[in-house]
């Protein structure tokens, strides 16, 4: 359960709204920010490793045999009346 009074401790310093992404705002206080600031540098690594991995992948998948005739749509037929 969430305890507000647990998680933060505004003895220090009162909490404001700070943007730590472009349009995203959080009440908090600086040492919280800090927080904010490594946690979402954490996560823009993973992101990164993960573009990284999927951008190999792609280099490395075959290329689909372009002599291959290709698929077309068959015209419907017409109904009479």
């Amino acid at each position: 359960m969430y305890r507000p009074e647990v998680e933060h401790d505004y003895s220090v310093e009162e909490p404001s709204f700070v943007e730590v992404l472009p349009g995203h705002f959080v009440l908090a206080n600086s040492a919280e920010v800090a927080k904010y600031q490594v946690l979402i540098g954490q996560q823009n690594k993973v992101r990164a490793a993960e573009e990284e991995s999927l951008s190999k992948e792609v280099v490395a998948a075959p290329v689909e045999d372009s002599d291959k005739p290709k698929r077309t749509r068959k015209a419907a037929a017409k109904k009479e009346d």
